[in-house]
């Protein structure tokens, strides 16, 4: 059965389809379930980071000795992709010198690790520049990601813990490669494995067109005189990461930047603002308004040439030549310091290219102004709009959000704010697949088309494995940041404390990015309102926090003041015990699950279990 999922470009019904990076989610975890399972699987489902659930068909499935694989086809709806047919294949096996140990089922003995590479028709990089580093299969981040994603799924719902180990192959992608542009990115035999929402949707180049036209001319009727138009998903997510538009509309135009402008100009628009990657509207820059790769590129130049005129030497101009990217060259521009002296006052531009482009002069002819030396210096430097655009955030962001103990009323306009503003969301998963603080927010933020980054830290005490855990969600996070996409990180509570925020912020910020907390209500002061207690009875009344398993909990609970003991589920028999021995055991209340639906007061620690909910506070007095 086909996916069945529809856009409409003017009056015509297109059908939508599914991503490379889709299909290598599906097979692996079709794989996986066969490797774990030993049983063979017909049909397997995942739900894309787009929010929209796909279900294909397992082809070519075998299990041998420690491994399986298998393959699920491309379908690309009605969007003419040169891979829609080939078939993605999956290799999942079990990965270093042990194979896993399995639990009870759906409780595996540690979170497993998951290792992704490409094999035969997936290509190489070969040059500096693009998402992936050199040497590595060009399967970008969130592919990658879901791919993960998909095999811990499997491997938790099997209770199985050992390393398993992806290999993603298109039989076809070596000479499917030909017919794309990966020879000249430097990637080389094969294709890529992408997609950033798991969803094609289709474009009719006519269709496409009209439709665009239409909706100019709606918003005109509407009387609207300010509109932004971007050319796709790079564009889309920069703006909801990035501005505040007090409600002027978003228009996407694909690559008829110039058929676009034109329908503004004719329908009396006083303001239009182009918003979209540099590699796509640097060519703007250069009068060419057709911006798909066929009808010209022309990028290298445009770029090289304006950076001669801003004083760049010989052997940087050509480097910025040889650059197989726009980032690429903007790294080298930058790295040369052009752009470091006033450019002319008519070469000053956005990076992102043309801004406000031909304001209500339909006179004027089709070319806008060129990008300049100030460009090239402010790359990461905010742009701020005036009149009623709103204002533009700063970017490239890993916000820290405290999401508040567990009810969505509890929620601060700020953080509320910040995660509508972020195209990418980072949420805490438990092994058993439990999103608590993704579970709050959803209660009072609305994140369809946010791609959902589950972040998954073991407690275990192996310190290697841990900073490995660390490493690999940096790595994700600034992946995300680097392709110019502001990331929530949320944190139950506060993002100050006991957060992962405050681990991951400091490597954040040495790779060049902006890390900012934005503070939740603790849990601990939602757990007073639930006691209805006061924390500080008086004014120069001491207040600990002390975090569950505390070496010394019966030093603690002997200091002067209130004591609040967080996550106290392993301690609580021995916190128990030394509570009667120290006479502080009438004085000791307890909260499970503060905030959540299934929450418990205990008045008296005589009720509480020996071992309570995860999320368990204890205040001793």
């Amino acid at each position: 059965m086909a996916f069945e999922h529809y856009i409409y470009t003017g009056t015509t019904r297109l059908r939508c389809g599914y991503t490379t990076g889709s299909c290598a989610a599906l097979a692996a975890k079709a794989a996986c379930e066969m490797l774990l399972s030993r049983k063979p699987v017909g049909r397997v489902s995942i739900v894309t980071p787009g929010g929209l659930p796909v279900e294909a068909n397992v082809v070519d499935a075998c299990i041998g000795e420690g491994c399986a694989q298998c393959a699920v086809r491309k379908d690309a709806g009605d969007d003419a992709d040169v891979t829609d047919g080939v078939l993605v294949y999956a290799r999942v096996e079990h990965a270093g010198s042990g194979t896993g140990t399995a639990g009870s089922k759906g409780v595996p003995a540690r979170e497993s690790e998951v290792s992704v590479d490409g094999g035969v028709g997936v290509g190489r990089v070969t040059l500096p520049g693009l998402e992936q580093p050199v040497g590595a299969a060009a399967i970008n981040a969130t592919p990658r990601a879901m791919i993960t994603s998909a095999v811990r799924e499997v491997c938790a719902a099997h209770g199985f813990s050992g390393n398993i180990a992806v290999t993603i192959s298109v039989p076809e992608g070596v000479a499917l490669a030909e017919k794309t542009f990966n020879p000249h990115l430097g990637i080389e035999d094969g294709i890529s494995i992408l997609g950033t929402t798991g969803i094609v949707e289709p474009r009719s180049l006519a269709a496409l067109r009209d439709s665009i036209e239409l909706e100019i001319r709606q918003h005109a009727a509407m009387g609207r005189r300010g509109v932004v138009l971007t050319p796709g998903n790079y564009g889309a997510q920069f703006i909801s990461g990035h501005f505040h538009l007090n409600g002027a509309p978003v228009v996407f135009i694909s690559n008829f930047v110039g058929d676009a402008i034109d329908c503004c100009v004719r329908e009396g628009f006083t303001n239009v603002l182009l918003v979209g990657h540099i590699g796509k509207l640097v060519k703007v820059a250069g009068g060419i308004m057709d911006t798909h790769s066929r009808t010209a590129d022309c990028r290298a130049e445009i770029l090289t040439a304006h950076a001669a005129l801003a004083g760049a030497g010989t052997k940087t101009v050509r480097d910025i030549m040889s650059s197989v990217t726009t980032t690429a060259a903007l790294e080298v521009i930058e790295a040369a310091g052009v752009g470091t002296l006033r450019a002319p006052r008519s070469l000053w531009q956005s990076r992102t290219g043309c801004a406000a482009a031909r304001r209500a002069d339909a006179t004027s002819p089709r070319s806008c102004s060129t990008p300049s030396a100030a460009s090239f210096s402010a790359r990461r430097a905010p742009m701020q709009l005036s009149g009623n655009w709103g204002r533009r955030m700063s970017k490239d962001v890993l916000y820290g959000v405290g999401t508040g103990p567990g009810d969505p009323e509890l929620l601060t306009i700020k953080a509320v704010r910040t995660i509508e503003s972020c195209p990418v969301i980072a949420a805490p998963q438990t092994a058993d697949g439990a999103m608590v603080a993704l579970d709050i927010v959803r209660g009072a933020v609305d994140l369809t088309g946010k791609t959902v980054i589950p972040v998954r830290f073991s407690m275990t005490r192996d310190v290697e494995r841990r900073a490995a855990e660390h490493a690999s969600l940096v790595r994700e996070l600034v992946a995300h940041l680097d392709a110019v996409r502001d990331v929530a990180l949320l944190n139950l509570g506060d993002p100050s404390i006991y957060a992962t925020f405050q681990r991951i912020a400091p490597d954040v910020r040495a790779r060049g990015f902006e890390a900012r907390a934005i503070p939740g209500v603790p849990s601990f002061c939602a757990v007073a309102a639930a006691l209805e207690r006061d924390l500080t009875p008086e004014m120069s009344s001491p207040l600990h926090i002390v975090p569950g398993g505390y070496d010394d909990v019966r030093r603690a609970i002997g200091w002067p003041g209130t004591k609040v003991v967080m996550k106290a589920r392993r301690s609580l028999a021995d916190t128990k015990h030394i509570l009667r021995e120290e006479g502080a055991f009438d004085g000791a209340e307890l909260v499970e699950d503060c905030g959540l639906p299934g929450e418990r007061v205990y008045r008296s620690v005589d009720d509480v279990p020996d071992r309570g909910s995860y999320f368990s506070t204890m205040v001793v007095r």
